[in-house]
């Protein structure tokens, strides 16, 4: 395991409590603590309760204490269910801001302040992800899957050397940390859920991103 946190460059989990108000724009590309990160898209409160089990059960399985596990939290979604029981958030100076802003200044407008407790206690650190411009994310009917679109962001994470992906209902097993000695770009195939017909098709399940090797590719959820 310890050769691991000297790959990983990092070998304890930090917790940290922080302010996210003085953070400010630093909350839209933060600065690493570790090469490489395990990364999740969470917009609303019902993907921030699967984060928390997703993290559980990185820890469970020892994932290198090091390597940072980050959210990225979707703007321009519909809201957690704080922000909209509030009517929207309140900062400091008093200003209301919306809860599906595009240009969100607190985590608690995208998820509830309990998942973020609790999400921080198990050492997992925040990023905002603005919206990917697609049909689907600006139709509230359709916003949900408008909002997968925002998983290629992920690709703008240059601060870290690789990035593993994960969507937040992935049942972990066992540890993932070999998954950052892959080269380039690596992805699993996944069988479509909804059609039949559907076939077999690049996954959004987990990807791993180099940045030394700039690679575009289509994601479905």
């Amino acid at each position: 395991m310890q050769k691991f946190s000297y790959y990983h460059a990092s070998e304890e989990t930090s917790i940290k409590h922080e302010d996210f108000e003085s953070a400010g724009d630093g909350l839209w590309s933060i600065t690493p603590r570790s090469n490489h990160a395990i990364v999740a898209l969470v917009s609303g409160d019902q993907y921030a309760r699967l984060a928390v089990s997703l993290v559980a059960g990185l820890r469970r399985v020892n994932t290198c204490a090091g390597m940072d596990i980050v959210m990225l939290l979707s703007a321009g979604g519909l809201g957690s269910d704080e922000c909209n029981a509030n009517k929207g958030y309140t900062d400091k100076q008093g200003l209301v801001h919306e809860c599906g802003s595009l240009h969100p200044v607190h985590p608690s407008q995208i998820i509830s302040t309990v998942y973020i407790t609790a999400l921080q206690r198990m050492g997992v650190r925040f990023q905002f992800s603005p919206r990917v411009e697609a049909p689907m994310s600006t139709l509230k009917q359709t916003v949900w899957w408008g909002l997968a679109f925002n998983k290629v962001n992920v690709f703008g994470m240059h601060q870290y050397e690789k990035v593993v992906l994960l969507d937040t209902d992935t049942m972990v097993l066992k540890n993932l940390d070999h998954l950052t000695f892959y080269p380039m770009f690596t992805a699993s195939t996944n069988q479509g859920c909804c059609v039949a017909s559907e076939g077999t098709h690049m996954s959004a399940r987990y990807g791993l991103s180099n940045q030394a090797k700039h690679s575009i590719i289509t994601l479905r959820s």
